[in-house]
């Protein structure tokens, strides 16, 4: 079977939770959880999203890493945790820059002249979601799940922020914005890149603001 199916089933079980329940925290049709537990799909679209809701590390979840001490596993994940005022869903997404992301009021301050990105058949998104263009390398892996420059992503204001997860950050002391994956080792606040040439930054000390948590990634951009 494949590591997908095996991984899901193994996070999900070890947060308590129903493949009903993954499915309201993710967003990812229960059918669709259901198919990747039975090892009917090798990979999903769907790993990031579902990844975030049972609070594990991507990588591993997608069959990287290997090994069970990579799993960042929260037994708390539940419903509350995301924002579910917000039932709207549309195939339809304004997309920004990542300087952009970081500035904006994802719920109210939306361009009205931005590009819209059309998702794939059988995918939406929330009513609060963004694509953000990466402009950076720091985020290319060499191996398992990599955003290079030039890709986009699909982030969310609604889904909880956990260790492991993909998140568009902003420094709020520089004001930069930055894509990373965060992670809280031992109370140390973290944003590290998979691009190991660049420098893991500690913001432990620091303000800073988690504006969206990735949940997806298109490789090219068609409008």
């Amino acid at each position: 079977m494949y590591p997908l199916a095996i991984r899901t089933k193994k996070a999900r079980k070890n947060c308590g939770l129903s493949q009903g329940k993954l499915s309201e925290i993710s967003s990812v049709p229960q059918a669709t959880i259901s198919k990747i537990e039975r090892g009917d799909q090798e990979e999903s679209l769907h790993t990031i999203r579902l990844a975030s809701a049972m609070g594990v590390d991507p990588l591993w979840l997608s069959g990287g890493a290997g090994v069970d001490d990579q799993i960042i596993f929260n037994s708390r994940a539940h419903s509350s945790e995301v924002n579910t005022a917000e039932t709207e869903l549309t195939k339809y997404t304004p997309v920004v820059s990542l300087n952009d992301a970081g500035h904006l009021n994802w719920r109210e301050e939306i361009p009205s002249n931005c590009v819209l990105h059309k998702l794939g058949r059988h995918l939406e998104s929330g009513a609060n979601d963004i694509a953000v263009l990466i402009d950076t390398n720091s985020m290319a892996a060499p191996y398992g799940i990599s955003f290079p420059e030039g890709c986009m992503v699909y982030a969310s204001p609604d889904i909880a922020s956990r260790s492991g997860s993909f998140v568009i950050v902003r420094l709020d002391e520089t004001g930069e914005t930055t894509f990373k994956q965060y992670k809280n080792d031992a109370g140390r606040k973290l944003l590290v890149p998979l691009n190991q040439s660049y420098p893991t930054i500690d913001v432990t000390d620091q303000e800073f603001t988690i504006c969206g948590v990735v949940f997806f990634k298109c490789e090219t951009i068609t409008t």
